[in-house]
Order: structure tokens, then sequence, then C-alpha cells
């Protein structure tokens, strides 16, 4: 993802926490970070790139309960919002199961919604696509067409009877 679209996502994620293997970017960028996510945080607490970051948290893990970790840290904070710039579908399967707060996943320039006991409903733009993910999962709409395109400008929604993510391109 740019670091233009990384600092639109800072002025709604005022907790930043970043994984260990990408944080020579983010601080190459000038973003204040809240929190590493690092296998073993006596290795990076005295980096000297890092002494402008203090106050500082460290959150452990392991590769198999990585964002489980985060977003507990989240919940811990009373944040009930999660953007993630993820790396596969699979981290969509790890993050949907926390029904308690609010999930974006950014992957391959598009933005994925966690829609959960709701319909989906959204203001767009004649032309504009989304996708489903499950592309399997079935889905009512109004305002859109079956190839999930808005035919004109207005309120557009999306109904399922099962949980579902609505990606957009950004």
């Amino acid at each position: 993802m740019s670091f233009e679209k990384v600092q639109e996502l800072l002025e709604w994620s005022p907790i930043v926490i970043v994984a260990e293997d990408q944080l020579r970017t983010i601080l190459s960028w000038g973003i204040k970070i809240d929190a590493i996510l690092c296998a073993q945080p006596a290795s990076i607490i005295f980096d000297e790139q890092l002494k402008d970051q203090f106050p500082l948290q460290f959150i452990s893990y392991s590769p198999a309960n990585s964002l489980r970790n985060v977003v507990e840290y989240l919940v811990e904070r009373k944040s009930n919002t999660l953007n993630l710039l993820a790396n596969s579908t699979e981290d969509f399967m790890e993050v949907q199961n926390y029904p308690h707060i609010s999930i974006e996943v950014f992957l391959n320039n598009q933005k994925w919604t966690w829609v959960t006991n709701r319909p989906f409903e959204k203001w767009l733009s004649e032309g504009t696509s989304l996708a489903i993910f499950p592309a399997e999962t079935k889905v009512s709409t109004i305002g859109l067409s079956k190839a999930l395109t808005c035919y004109q400008n207005g309120m557009v929604q999306i109904c399922s009877i099962n949980d579902f993510w609505v990606g957009e391109q950004i």
C-alpha cells in the first residue's frame, strides 16, 4: 500500500500497530507508531531508530496467533475499529471472529468491509463495482446489477442471511 493511502488511514486509526517486518518502511515514512508486533521484543528494543517512538508497546506473538493478539490489544484499549493492511484473504478468516469490532481489510488496492448481522449500505457513484467474499455468498441487492456494479448515483444495499465481506477498489 502506498504512503498516501496509509496517511488516509491514519485519520481513522489513532492506534498504529506495525508488524516487525514492516517497521523500517513505516519509520522511513515518519509515522508515529504505538506498538510493534514482534516475536521477540528484546531484539529490537534498543534500536536507535525507535528512540523517538517511545513510549512504545511490544505485542509478542507466534505466527499462529498474531492477528488475535492485535485484536485483543485493541479491545483492551477500548478501540472498536481495526484497519488491517493484509497479505492474503487468509487474514479475513482470522479477524472475522470478532463481531464486537468494526473491521476493514486492505488488500491488493481493495478495501474489504466485514458485514455481520446487518445489510451493507453505502452511497456510490454510477459505475462503481463491488465484490463479495466468499464469492459463493448468496446476496440480494438494491441499486446494483447482477455483476455488483452501481447503475446510478445513490444508495446501494447488499443483504445476506450469512456474514460476508464487501470489497471496493481504492
